[in-house]
């Protein structure tokens, strides 16, 4: 019966809603606001959906576009910190990497959509591995793209690429602390309008989204939105689990 009477409301409110919209000039009014929803109603507002897929093909075609001179260069930075070469360059000889690229307004990774920051700026807030690197880096996605490029060895290849810009890290240590005495879960602190330098990210090196709290002095808290399961040691998930199920009483529990 319950299940009844849901779709009997919900029917009975559309029908409201519709009657309301016919009988009266709400619909010009209405329209910023149908607009403004409309740019946040795809955007993936936790970052922490779970699945085993790595990669997605985007919800919208590629649009066709030429790299901009400093993102070309990044690029060509990028790929020569990856191969361990320098022969990566604008120049025919040695190995000539075209401007020419799919632009993308999102993809999709692990079950979780990343966009550029003019398509969906929630959903751009990253943090990410630069190519090559280990440490974690907050940062903003400019700009995803698709390229077929050569390798060192003469074969060519498709990937995707994201242009992060980086926030500059916050570099009081004593008031850093306060937040990573906890590991990735206590997050960061950056600057809220003061930038570091973009990178050329694989989609491989952007971990999660992360949550901003805005602080005084210009500052922002950065929480990372990430399972947790991935953060800790093996033993720490088994104990944490099996506390659970004697909580809970139950069969079994996924963390």
């Amino acid at each position: 019966g319950d299940l009844e009477a849901t779709f009997m409301t919900s029917v009975c409110r559309s029908s409201n809603l519709q009657a309301l919209v016919d009988s009266c000039g709400l619909l010009n009014p209405a329209k910023p606001l149908l607009s403004a929803y409309n740019t946040i109603v795809n955007e993936d507002h936790r970052g922490t959906r779970l699945a085993n897929e790595d990669h997605h093909p985007p919800t919208k075609p590629p649009r066709y576009e030429t790299l901009d001179d400093e993102s070309y260069r990044l690029l060509l930075q990028a790929f020569n910190e990856k191969f361990e070469t320098v022969r990566y360059t604008s120049e025919s000889d040695p190995i000539r990497v075209t401007r020419d690229v799919d632009k993308l307004e999102k993809v999709s990774i692990r079950g979780v959509v990343y966009a550029h920051e003019r398509s969906l700026p929630r959903d751009s807030n990253v943090l990410f591995r630069r190519l090559g690197g280990l440490t974690s880096r907050v940062g903003r996605i400019q700009s995803i793209f698709c390229l077929r490029h050569p390798t060192p060895d003469g074969l060519m290849m498709q990937a995707t690429y994201a242009i992060v810009r980086e926030y500059l890290p916050f570099l009081d240590e004593a008031k850093q602390s306060q937040y990573t005495q906890f590991g990735f879960a206590g997050g960061f602190l950056c600057h809220r309008e003061r930038w570091n330098r973009s990178h050329v990210v694989e989609l491989t090196g952007i971990i999660c989204h992360f949550a901003k709290f805005t602080l005084q002095g210009g500052f922002m808290h950065v929480l990372p939105l990430n399972k947790v399961r991935s953060l800790l040691p093996e033993r720490t998930r088994t104990l944490t689990t099996l506390k659970m199920m004697d909580s809970y009483d139950l069969p079994s529990v996924i963390l």
